[in-house]
């Protein structure tokens, strides 16, 4: 689109709005060195491999805010997880085993060679998962930004293209460090090793503003927080695990909903209330649980997918100014009369 024309499509829309115009991705571009932006660098430097290395609270400061760019696309982090290599220590930690592999090496799929390696894995259900690696660990990124529409979910995020030209820059101005420390918010999107205290440790950050129920990613441990019935099991999983037991996590019959309840997720509770002797179960130390709570879990990852969709909308929301908030995720419809005569296309305008 010319300048010229793109100031016309700027009178014809509503006051308060503006027009911004994204470059098109195509594949000779994906090469190019990206154009830092003013308060951004480069993450080849050492200080930040070192401290993306080390993960936890600083770690997460660097890459939260960050943007990651492909040619003409670029995503901003709004939201990751933190996982760790050594399985002993972190049970979802990525398998040395794993096809796809997150370990940066010093080959060309390792953007920043023996340091940092950027890239997308297949789930078990072959969804492509945005991941960025370091030697002794890597982040899971759970909600971008992506040309002014958010994503929510690592399978939405991890559309995003990638290439062995792909670069991360880090912002020069530290937000915050917003690791949600003793909050149900702060644990990562799992479904397995319920029974591993953990699982419950605080492996999330956000960026600034968006820590909150709305708009957090939604996990397995936040459903019972969105009011969806048979989930506040698992909520209460993440309560009984503050208690630090040293014979594991202990559930009493109270922490499994009783609410009227049909289907497989009932007959799920069902199963799983029949294990408890004498009104508590140890679900460290009883694996027919893990595996009850492990189909439960997986019988809720749609709901969950959909409440993701609530909260990509209610992240948009909060961004637009005051006078556009009744439109839907940074769009406006207009008269495409005038329109098209002026692009000679036919397509909604987006800014």
């Amino acid at each position: 689109m010319s300048q010229e024309a793109a100031e016309q499509v700027r009178a014809l829309l509503p006051q308060g709005h503006s027009l911004s115009l994204y470059p098109l991705c195509n594949s000779n571009d994906i090469s190019k060195h990206p154009t830092i932006p003013d308060g951004y660098e480069d993450a080849h430097n050492q200080d930040h491999v070192e401290v993306m290395t080390q993960g936890g609270e600083s770690g997460m400061e660097r890459l939260v805010g960050a943007i990651v760019v492909t040619g003409n696309r670029q995503s901003r982090i709004i939201c990751a997880e933190h996982y760790l290599r050594d399985r002993s220590q972190d049970p979802h930690g990525e398998s040395v085993r794993a096809h796809h592999t997150s370990v940066p090496d010093d080959q060309s799929t390792s953007q920043y060679p023996k340091a940092i390696k950027i890239l997308t894995i297949p789930d078990r259900f072959n969804n492509p998962h945005f991941v960025i690696g370091t030697s002794a660990g890597n982040y899971l990124v759970t909600s971008s930004e992506e040309d002014g529409q958010i994503h929510v979910g690592p399978g939405r995020c991890g559309a995003f293209v990638v290439s062995e030209h792909t670069r991360l820059l880090i912002s020069r101005v530290r937000q915050e460090q917003s690791l949600l420390g003793n909050s149900v918010l702060g644990l990562a999107q799992v479904r397995t090793a319920f029974g591993y205290p953990t699982t419950y440790t605080t492996r999330r950050a956000i960026a600034e503003g968006q820590n909150d129920v709305e708009t957090m990613p939604v996990t397995i441990f936040t459903l019972y927080l969105w009011k969806v019935q048979g989930a506040k099991v698992f909520h209460q999983l993440y309560v009984r695990s503050l208690e630090k037991c040293p014979e594991g996590i202990i559930l009493t019959k109270s922490d499994v909903d009783d609410s009227p309840l049909e289907g497989k997720v009932a007959k799920c509770l069902a199963e799983f209330s029949e294990l408890f002797v004498d009104n508590e179960l140890n679900v460290t130390r009883t694996p027919e649980a893990e595996d009850i709570l492990q189909t439960l879990a997986n019988l809720f990852s749609k709901v969950i997918s959909d409440k993701n969709r609530v909260v990509a909308d209610n992240i948009a929301r909060r961004r637009m100014p005051p006078s556009t908030k009744h439109y839907h995720c940074y769009s406006v419809s207009v008269s495409l009369s005038p329109l098209l005569k002026i692009l000679n296309i036919n397509k909604t305008c987006r800014y």
